[in-house]
């Protein structure tokens, strides 16, 4: 029997994205520390993946701090996409990645007689 051996593989680790508690505050604080940042003001939207808090993005100003040891780009997308659609913070950070349609107001008309 032949066996293989792949030479890549896939991280299909579940992200679980949530609103930091009072609890992740230090966790939160270590992440900025490790990614060379200030700490942003709060509130959070925290990616867990595997368990451990690996990135955060602020809802007050839109800054991402994230784990530089991990491979977290996949994790802060998806927290900027959620915090786009919680409408967190009116910056350019939190800009949808498509154009988003939105609806126009009902248009009335006078007609002279």
């Amino acid at each position: 029997m032949t066996n293989f051996l792949s030479t890549t593989s896939i991280d299909t680790a579940p992200v679980l994205m949530r609103r930091a508690a009072t609890g992740d505050a230090a966790r939160i604080r270590d992440l900025a520390y490790l990614d060379d940042k200030r700490l942003p003001a709060g509130p959070f939207l925290v990616a867990e993946v595997g368990g451990e808090i690996s990135a955060a993005i602020s809802l007050a100003t839109g800054t991402v701090v994230a784990d530089p040891f991990r491979k977290t780009s996949d994790a802060v997308a998806m927290l900027r996409l959620r915090a786009a659609q919680l409408g967190a913070a009116g910056s350019a950070d939190f800009a949808a990645p498509f154009p988003v349609r939105r609806a126009q107001p009902e248009r009335t008309f006078a007609v002279a007689a």
